[in-house]
């Protein structure tokens, strides 16, 4: 959109959701100030430990939808609010916003919630399900638009009573021009240095709640004696990450490793050293119809074959492009399955990846994507 010509003002939190870190630059300040990229971006002050407890949790919604209004007034002229979800309070502080400045108000769904944290067990009250679900159509029927990451989460939208026409869909994307062969931080080259020559299992990414990571440790023990040459490494960070490594040490794995998330404009070398690369997530249909998440498609692009434990969109797309297995999620046994069947059967596996990269530049171009995206919201503004 900045490319385009837009002037934007991006408002997120000053501290990272998942471990606390409050971004360098930004301690003791209310409202941290930076300009990157041709966007304005306010980085504002939230509750801390927003991980520790649900109450936490809703402090911290609480407060970053109070500071998102205080840094959104300051802004002098709005067109349109753009406001992401699942964040639970997003809506709310974006519709007043948008009121405020008399502005077009768009709301962009990245999960269908409640529908995924009751899916996740996440909540089980039936009040405070129907309440949430209340809270959320309230204001998605006050939006001019809903823009949709994932073409699953359309129907189910439709199914609660939103015309198709109201719901643009917009998925990620995979550019090549975005490809970089930046260097690995050197910590991660050694630690991948000491795995040259073997099959290595790698999963990159935001180690959460959704992705079902104890399938892959408990797969590592089951192959472990039998395929010494297999390595699963596991990249990123989050809350889940210490149990993932108290699993492996009480089961004492050698075969498994954890390393720290590297920056953005390195995961496409990261994923080239690669032999294969992982996803898992939990059972049920609710979540797995509507997940299609960024990496995904950084996956795809990097030509390594794909086994996805799980079911919905991202199966389906395996199954289109041949790149990868698919087996039924929270199954160690069958996943360990998929693994030991790449491993005997490289020469297949090359094959996958190179379907699999083809894919995903021939179906999901990001610069087409994203000028239909932009097109709806001038349109829109024009209006």
């Amino acid at each position: 959109m900045a490319k385009s010509g837009h002037a934007l003002t991006v408002i997120c939190s000053k501290r990272d959701y998942y471990t606390d870190e409050v971004l360098a630059g930004a301690e003791g300040k209310v409202v941290h100030f930076t300009w990157e990229e041709a966007m304005n971006i306010f980085n504002v002050a939230t509750i801390p430990h927003a991980q520790r407890s649900m109450s936490r949790r809703i402090l911290y919604y609480l407060s970053f939808a109070v500071m998102t209004l205080y840094a959104g007034l300051r802004v002098p002229k709005v067109d349109l609010v753009y406001a992401r979800t699942p964040a639970l309070l997003t809506p709310v502080s974006g519709w007043l916003l948008a009121r405020m400045k008399k502005a077009k108000f768009v709301i962009a769904i990245g999960d269908l919630h409640p529908d995924e944290a009751v899916n996740l067990g996440q909540i089980k009250n039936p009040f405070l399900i129907r309440l949430w679900e209340k809270m959320e159509n309230f204001f998605r029927r006050r939006a001019d638009l809903l823009v949709v990451t994932v073409p699953g989460i359309k129907p189910l939208l439709v199914a609660k009573g939103f015309a198709p026409d109201f719901i643009h869909v917009a998925t990620n994307a995979y550019d090549i021009e975005e490809e970089r062969s930046n260097p690995l931080p050197l910590e991660t080259y050694r630690e991948l240095e000491r795995l040259q020559g073997k099959f290595t299992i790698m999963f990159a990414g935001s180690v959460g709640d959704v992705n079902a990571l104890e399938v892959a440790v408990e797969a590592a023990k089951n192959i472990q004696n039998e395929y010494p040459d297999i390595q699963f490494v596991i990249v990123g960070k989050g809350r889940k990450l210490p149990y993932l490594r108290e699993l492996a040490k009480s089961w004492k794995l050698h075969n498994i490793h954890f390393l720290k998330p590297v920056p953005r404009n390195c995961v496409s070398t990261l994923l080239r050293r690669a032999q294969a690369v992982i996803l898992m997530v939990y059972a049920g249909d609710a979540h797995g119809c509507y997940y299609l998440p960024n990496k995904f498609f950084e996956y795809l692009g990097s030509g390594r074959p794909f086994i996805y434990s799980g079911s919905g969109e991202v199966a389906n797309h395996i199954r289109l492009a041949q790149c990868g297995l698919v087996v039924p999620p929270e199954s160690p046994q069958a996943f360990a399955e998929a693994v030991r069947y790449l491993f005997t059967h490289q020469e297949e596996a090359r094959d996958m990846g190179e379907r699999g990269r083809a894919y995903i530049l021939e179906h999901f171009d990001r610069k087409q994507i994203f000028t239909a995206l932009i097109n709806r919201l001038e349109s829109l503004v024009r209006k």
